[in-house]
């Protein structure tokens, strides 16, 4: 039974699905009416073939010889209903022109040795997909996107070279964009962190170069606690750790403390802050309570942390680079339960040098139920080994 259903699926979709794999011309009948079609040749008399193909919907096309480049833009010419085009190939250097004709396009997906993109490919306005795979092999320039990429204003998702995208100037416009991987915030038209404002969609969104927020109302445009959905949030002051120049310290708590997320948060990482103290919402326990994995690095001047101990799905903890930080708080405001870390899978602490205790002195009394998920060999500690840290109590367990 099952081979029969198998043979007539095939048969009910042979006119609309087709592969071909090898570079005989002569074997390569495609029909007319296909609309999903599956290539890998290095025959450029086979890929010319496809322009004859009017309704095609879906092109895949894989090559490791030569440079195609002509051919494609007969058939970008001549298939213009394509809405997904998968191209892999080790020798093209560049994208023809000619793919402004595929209006309908939805779904772009290069794996390729490109220089840049298209300039018309912002042109594209139905472009939901853009995924490039090539980056890995080369270094790209500042305009490998077209200056106004920003004008595919349905683009949900983006996979590009480093650096890339945060030279495109007013993103801001991309309002279904769902993951930003790299908004490099500059005192410039079009590169402000009110450019966020209206981007309510976004899932996943690193902020770096936070130093560059002039004050709170600026910081407050961004309206994080607007976007329901965003689950993963890196707020970093430079772009690597200790990278900055000038600090202002009382700036940066004012900062953080109007980039307040929605309580949907589960990934928060926070990258050389040079804050004294936490922003008062990550001691609002609804606020965070989500967080499952937790990253501070190089936040040389923080002292005292947020209570942590209590989140109830907290799987992952990592403190790097903290000279001043002395303890964790042991509860939330308004809430008299004490920090146990009930969920702690993974914790990483390196360069706390002054960490005197896990909890002040109310926390402390009941460490006897602490870390109930923690095992040594999950865990990392490469500073001063406090008094109540949780590897000693783990050990004097066993």
């Amino acid at each position: 039974m099952h081979d029969l259903l198998h043979d007539l699926a095939r048969s009910i979709s042979s006119e609309e699905c087709f592969g071909f794999v090898g570079d005989d011309f002569s074997s390569f009948k495609v029909p007319k009416n296909v609309r999903h079609l599956f290539v890998k040749t290095e025959n450029p008399e086979v890929l010319r073939k496809i322009k004859d193909v009017k309704n095609l919907h879906s092109f895949f096309w894989m090559t490791d010889d030569q440079d195609f480049t002509e051919i494609l833009t007969e058939i970008f010419e001549a298939s213009r209903r394509i809405r997904l085009l998968f191209i892999y190939s080790s020798w093209e250097k560049k994208i023809s022109e000619a793919i402004k004709n595929l209006r309908h396009l939805r779904y772009l997906h290069l794996d390729a040795y490109l220089t840049q993109m298209p300039r018309s490919l912002s042109s594209l306005y139905h472009l939901r997909f853009i995924i490039y795979k090539g980056w890995h092999r080369q270094h790209s320039s500042d305009d490998f996107l077209p200056g106004n990429a920003s004008n595919l204003s349905n683009l949900r998702y983006l996979e590009l070279p480093p650096n890339v995208f945060s030279s495109v100037p007013g993103i801001g416009k991309l309002r279904s964009l769902q993951e930003l991987n790299e908004f490099n915030v500059k005192n410039e038209n079009g590169y402000r962190i009110g450019e966020l404002e209206h981007m309510r969609e976004l899932r996943k969104l690193n902020i770096h170069f936070l130093e560059n927020v002039k004050n709170a109302v600026e910081a407050r445009n961004a309206k994080l606690f607007e976007k329901r959905k965003l689950t993963d949030l890196c707020l970093n002051w430079g772009n690597t750790v200790d990278e900055r120049k000038i600090v202002n310290s009382d700036l940066d708590v004012h900062v953080l403390e109007n980039l307040k997320p929605y309580k949907n948060l589960k990934r928060l990482s926070i990258v050389s802050y040079k804050g004294v103290s936490s922003a008062k919402w990550m001691y609002t326990a609804d606020l965070i309570s989500n967080l499952e994995y937790i990253n501070l690095n190089g936040c040389s001047e923080w002292e005292t942390l947020p209570p942590f101990g209590q989140l109830p799905h907290l799987k992952s903890l990592y403190l790097r680079n903290m000279p001043k930080a002395k303890r964790l708080d042991h509860k939330f405001h308004g809430n008299d339960k004490v920090s146990v870390f009930p969920s702690l899978e993974v914790l990483n602490l390196e360069g706390l040098q002054v960490l005197e205790d896990w909890f002040d002195g109310a926390g402390a009394t009941a460490y006897a139920c602490f870390f109930p998920c923690l095992t040594v060999n999950s865990s990392s500690i490469t500073a001063q080994i406090c008094k109540s840290c949780p590897i000693c109590l783990l050990s004097s367990r066993n």
